[in-house]
C-alpha cells in the first residue's frame, strides 16, 4: 500500500517521536517476553469473545474471504472468526505457547486450512515468512504493538497491506494498571496516551489516520496474594516506603478475593473492574 512516504513530510513541532517512544519504552514495565507469554498461553484454553472482539470486526469492515495479516495474534480471537468468514489469515506471534493454543482452537473451530502460523517477532525480518510488500489485503494489530521500533513496526504494517491497516493501541491508563491501587498509596497513575505517538508518526509521514476507541473492562488479576503485592508494587516503581506498602496491603486485603471462575493461572482477582480505553487507528490509500 504504502501510504506512509519514503521519509517524514513534515517535522510536528521539532519532536522526534520515535525517540520519545524509546524514552517512554524504557521507563515502564515490559509486557513480557516469549517465554512468559509461552507461559500464559495455558490460561487461554476457553475462548472468550467479548465487546472488544465484536466492536473491532464492526470498525474494520473485513470483507469476507481478504487475505489477513494478524500480528500478535495470541489465541486466535480474532484470527478464527475471520478464518469462519472464508479469510485467509497469516497469524504471526513470538510466543510459540500462544501459537500452539491457536492451532488447537482452529482445529476446534474447523479452519486450520485458512491460518497459516507464523513465529514472528516485530523485530524480525517479516520477508522470511513471506510478507512481501502488498502480500495481503489488510494488515491488523490488536493490542500487540510491544516494540520500542514503533516507526518502524507501522512502516512494516504499511508496506504489506495492500488496502487497509488497523491497529488498536493503549489511550489513557495501562491496561495492566490498577489505578485504585495507585489512590490507595497517595500516589498518582500516569496517563500514557500511546495512540499519540501512533498518530504523530503517521502524520509525519503524510498519513491522515482515522481514529476511534473501543472501551473495555479488565478485572485485576493475580496468581495469589503474594503475586498480587509484588507485581502492584512493581506497576508502581517498585520504590514503596514501608507506609505506602502497608498502604497497598490493606488495599489488596480489602479489595481483592479468590476467584475459581477465573483463568487457572489468576484466581486472585479484584473485585472491581477497571475500565480501558484503545484507540482504533486506520488507514488506508486516501491517506496518501
Amino acid at each position: 500500500m504504502n501510504a506512509m512516504s519514503p521519509t517524514p513530510r513534515m517535522s510536528l513541532a521539532g519532536i522526534d517521536w520515535q525517540r520519545s517512544w524509546e524514552e517512554l519504552e524504557a521507563t515502564r514495565p515490559t509486557s513480557g517476553d516469549a517465554a512468559h507469554w509461552n507461559k500464559r498461553s495455558t490460561s487461554y484454553g476457553d475462548m472468550r469473545y467479548g465487546d472488544y472482539e465484536q466492536r473491532f470486526f464492526e470498525l474494520a469492515q473485513i470483507a469476507p474471504g481478504s487475505t489477513v495479516l494478524d500480528f500478535g495474534c495470541g489465541v486466535g480471537l480474532l484470527a478464527i472468526p475471520l478464518a469462519k468468514q472464508g479469510c485467509r489469515v497469516i497469524a504471526c506471534d513470538f510466543s510459540q505457547g500462544m501459537l500452539d493454543q491457536l492451532a488447537i482452537h482452529a482445529r476446534e473451530a474447523g479452519v486450520e486450512g485458512l491460518i497459516e502460523p507464523h513465529l514472528l517477532s516485530w523485530d524480525d525480518d517479516w520477508s522470511a515468512a513471506g510478507l512481501a510488500p502488498d502480500s495481503v489485503d489488510v494488515a491488523i494489530a490488536s493490542r500487540s504493538i510491544a516494540t520500542k521500533h514503533l516507526e518502524a513496526a507501522l512502516r512494516k504494517l504499511d508496506a504489506v497491506a495492500r488496502e487497509r491497516v488497523c491497529v488498536t493501541v493503549a489511550a489513557g491508563a495501562s491496561p495492566r494498571r490498577d489505578v485504585r491501587a495507585y489512590e490507595a498509596v497517595g500516589r498518582t497513575a500516569f496517563w500514557v496516551p500511546d495512540y499519540a505517538y501512533c498518530l504523530n508518526i503517521l502524520l509525519a509521514y503524510g498519513v491522515f489516520a482515522d481514529l476511534t476507541y473501543i472501551v473495555t473492562h479488565r478485572r485485576p488479576a493475580f496468581e495469589d496474594r503474594a503475586d498480587a503485592l509484588a507485581q502492584l508494587a512493581k506497576m508502581m516503581g517498585d520504590d514503596l516506603s514501608p507506609e505506602e506498602q502497608a498502604c497497598l496491603a490493606a488495599y489488596v486485603d480489602a479489595q481483592y478475593v479468590e476467584d475459581p471462575t477465573m483463568p487457572a493461572d489468576r484466581t486472585f482477582a479484584a473485585r472491581h473492574d477497571c475500565p480501558v480505553r484503545w484507540a482504533f487507528i486506520s488507514w488506508g490509500p486516501v491517506g496518501r
